[in-house]
C-alpha cells in the first residue's frame, strides 16, 4: 500500500527506519489520542477519541503554538493515517500523514510529512519565515526521536537511524 500524496505549497518530512516489523511499531503509533504518553512536545488539553474510525481525534498544545486540533481524514490500519490540523495561527490547509513501509521482513520505515500553506497578507509570511518555519521543521524530528525513546523501552534497545528532510 502507498502512502498518500499531500500536496501543500509547503512540506516538511521526516523518516525513521527501525529494526522492527511494521505491525510491532503499528501498535505505537495507532494510539493516536494519546501520543502525550511518549511524546513530551504534545501537551493534552481535553479527551480525545480513539484512533478506531475516521472519527478520531485529539486536543493538544504544544509550547510556541496556539491549542491545536487534530482529526483524522484517512485511516489505514496496520499502515497509518492522514489527519487534519486545526488552529495553527498564520498557515492554513494543514495536513500530515504518518506511513508504514516495510522494507524487509524486520525493518520499518516511518515518514512523517507535514503540509500546509501559508494564510493570505504579509504579515503571515513575515510571522511563518520569521517565527513558525524552523519550530515546523523540528517539529517531526522531534516527534520521532520521542518515538525512538518509545520503542527502544518497549523493544528493549533496537537500533534506529532518524532520517531528516525538511523541503518548502
Amino acid at each position: 500500500m502507498k502512502a498518500p500524496i499531500l500536496n501543500g505549497p509547503y512540506n516538511n518530512f521526516a523518516s525513521l527506519d527501525i529494526k522492527l516489523e511494521r505491525a510491532e511499531v503499528w501498535q505505537v503509533i495507532k494510539d493516536f489520542d494519546n501520543i502525550y504518553s511518549w511524546c513530551p512536545i504534545y501537551q493534552k488539553i481535553e479527551d480525545n477519541h480513539a484512533l478506531t474510525d475516521q472519527e478520531s481525534s485529539r486536543h493538544y498544545s504544544i509550547d510556541g503554538f496556539n491549542p491545536m486540533k487534530d482529526k483524522i481524514t484517512d485511516l489505514h490500519p496496520g499502515y497509518g493515517y492522514v489527519y487534519k490540523i486545526e488552529n495553527v495561527s498564520v498557515i492554513e490547509h494543514v495536513q500530515a500523514s504518518w506511513w508504514l513501509t516495510s522494507l524487509n521482513h524486520k525493518l520499518t520505515r516511518l515518514n512523517l510529512v507535514l503540509s500546509y500553506q501559508i494564510k493570505p497578507g504579509v504579515l503571515n509570511k513575515l510571522k511563518h519565515n520569521l517565527f513558525l518555519k524552523n519550530k515546523l521543521e523540528s517539529l517531526l524530528p522531534n516527534t520521532l526521536e520521542a518515538l525512538s525513546d518509545q520503542l527502544t523501552k518497549q523493544s528493549q534497545a533496537h537500533e534506529f537511524e532518524l532520517i531528516h528532510y525538511a523541503n518548502n
